[in-house]
């Protein structure tokens, strides 16, 4: 299973290239797939701030490799770099206060920093220890998936319709994802038959990000509107939870929806479809996104994305 989602693995949000530090904006998609690249902690501050980049996991490991990267700049500029140093690390640590994986990765750094001998090359040291930080974010999805699958297949054999809500998938962590990454694995297995993305106000983070991921690796995907969660629940037979607790032969995935639906399915009550957002709609060709705005039942196609 491991060496599947490996080679499978086409949505990645996190990179470390030729010293400097390269993120996918995640503020654009689904419309535009942009990445940034970074050179200054500063940058990587305002990015985790401004949430170009976001999920815990994701967040951690953005923030080590920031250490990073102020470790270099500091040690250029010569001095007491490692008392310089405090500055940038209360920088990052305000960026985002609820975010435990921020604190978690940034007191990995420091203790690595406090381990230093004299002799030690501080930039090559605390480079390593990023990325282990990443790499075992990534190792730990992968086992995640092994063991969900196993579960989904110890109590339903059969294809499964999940429910997901947020977005815990390669956009929030080093890779793979937490709940996604679980759903990677079940639909590789022929375990998926259709996986309901809620669509997670304000931020829409399912509509946005969960959607155009499970799209990107082909596996059938509705977005539906946060307040018909419970309304899809009810209807839907064999909803399932990535946290594995089955409750009337029902899977839930993690986190909640609106009127988007990839494949053109909406299982909204009508009093649901309010606002506006992007509908995937694979009846329109391969993967093509549209924006829409809602009044009452009637759905107005204002442009084409």
């Amino acid at each position: 299973m491991r060496e599947q989602l490996l080679a499978a693995e086409k949505v990645t949000a996190i990179a470390w290239r030729d010293g400097a530090l390269h993120l996918l904006d995640q503020r654009v998609l689904p419309f535009e797939e942009s990445w940034r690249s970074y050179h200054v902690a500063a940058d990587v501050a305002e990015a985790i701030r401004s949430m170009v980049v976001r999920g815990a996991p994701a967040i951690g490991i953005a923030a080590a490799y920031a250490v990073v990267l102020a470790v270099r700049a500091r040690l250029a500029a010569g001095g007491d770099w490692r008392a310089a140093l405090q500055e940038d690390f209360e920088l990052l640590a305000a960026t985002r206060p609820t975010a435990v994986n921020l604190f978690w990765a940034l007191n990995r750094m420091r203790e690595r920093l406090d381990r230093l001998k004299e002799r030690d090359d501080p930039l090559a040291l605390l480079e390593a220890e990023a990325l282990g930080i990443h790499q075992s974010d990534r190792e730990a999805n992968l086992t995640m998936a092994q063991l969900g699958v196993e579960l989904i297949r110890k109590h339903q054999g059969n294809q499964q319709n999940l429910l997901t809500h947020c977005n815990a998938g390669a956009l929030a962590t080093g890779g793979f994802g937490t709940a996604l990454g679980v759903i990677r694995a079940a639909h590789l297995q022929g375990l998926v038959e259709r996986v309901y993305a809620d669509e997670t106000r304000p931020w829409l983070q399912g509509s946005r990000l969960t959607a155009w991921e499970l799209a990107a690796d082909g596996i059938p995907v509705t977005v539906n509107a946060d307040s018909a969660a419970a309304h899809l629940m009810k209807t839907r037979h064999h909803l399932g939870d990535s946290r594995g607790r089955p409750h009337r032969r029902q899977w839930r995935c993690g986190q909640q929806d609106r009127h988007l639906s990839a494949g053109g399915e909406c299982h909204a009550p009508r009093r649901a479809l309010h606002g506006g957002g992007a509908q995937l709609d694979h009846r329109h060709g391969h993967g093509t996104w549209r924006r829409y705005t809602h009044r009452g039942a009637r759905r107005q196609r204002t442009a084409r994305a």
